[in-house]
């Protein structure tokens, strides 16, 4: 018996670690607040899950959200919270509960679906493979028949 028969070989990547850029539907399967190994920063590493699609057997991606703490400048605070709330909106959380946001709240985002647009990058052999762009699901945001998202 083959591992293959039950699959076209020509359908399977040959390369398992790459990606094609597009937009995806994903769901948040882990959301954890830390410092960084060093200490000087603190930040949300999110795990996001494709949910549909050929690629929904794909390894999660990893995404780390500086936020503010004791070391912040004043003048990094605002940007910092712009890439943070453009996450929170994708995820749909309300104006409100962004504005109530806080460290309690980390474990709020885990299981939220939201569009998610990635865009490769070559390193030498690696590859990076990142989200760029963050829509909802709902409200305001994409709202693709299931057929359209890979």
């Amino acid at each position: 018996m083959s591992w293959f028969s039950d699959v076209n070989v020509d359908d399977i990547p040959d390369n398992p670690n790459e990606l094609p850029n597009n937009t995806y539907k994903f769901q948040v399967i882990s959301a954890v607040l830390a410092p960084t190994k060093q200490g000087d920063k603190t930040g949300i590493t999110f795990k996001y899950q494709i949910i549909e699609g050929s690629y929904s057997n794909f390894f999660p991606l990893v995404d780390w959200v500086r936020v503010p703490d004791a070391n912040t400048k004043k003048d990094e605070i605002q940007r910092m919270l712009s890439y943070l709330k453009m996450r929170l909106l994708a995820f749909g959380f309300s104006t409100e509960e962004i504005q109530a946001f806080g460290p309690e709240m980390v474990e709020k985002c885990i299981g939220r679906v939201f569009y998610g647009t990635t865009s490769s990058k070559k390193d030498g052999d690696n590859v990076q493979i990142r989200v760029q762009k963050f829509d909802p699901v709902n409200e305001g945001g994409i709202d693709w028949p299931d057929d359209d998202v890979m």
